[in-house]
């Protein structure tokens, strides 16, 4: 470790930055890959995120990135009971 890092648990500070290292193994997919996940076309699933239903990332104007994790919660929440007749 640098002069200006150090190690504690799940956290690294780098120059007072304070970083998750949970977050930086997860596993983040793109908008194209999440689209075809759930059968749906890339500009519904952009939509969504940039309107809240899916959690996202955005590291640039033009990528938006999504955890794996938070695709996985919204796919579960749309979990419905069917009837038994």
């Amino acid at each position: 470790m640098s002069l200006n890092s150090h190690y504690n648990h799940n956290k690294i500070t780098i120059m007072n930055l304070e970083i998750n290292t949970e977050t930086i193994n997860t596993r983040f997919l793109s908008v194209k890959e999440c689209s075809e996940i759930l059968g749906i076309s890339y500009n519904n699933l952009l939509l969504m995120v940039k309107c809240g239903d899916i959690p996202g990332f955005q590291f640039n104007p033009r990528s938006y990135r999504i955890k794996e994790s938070d695709l996985a919660n919204y796919i579960e929440s749309k979990r419905v009971q069917v009837a038994q007749l």
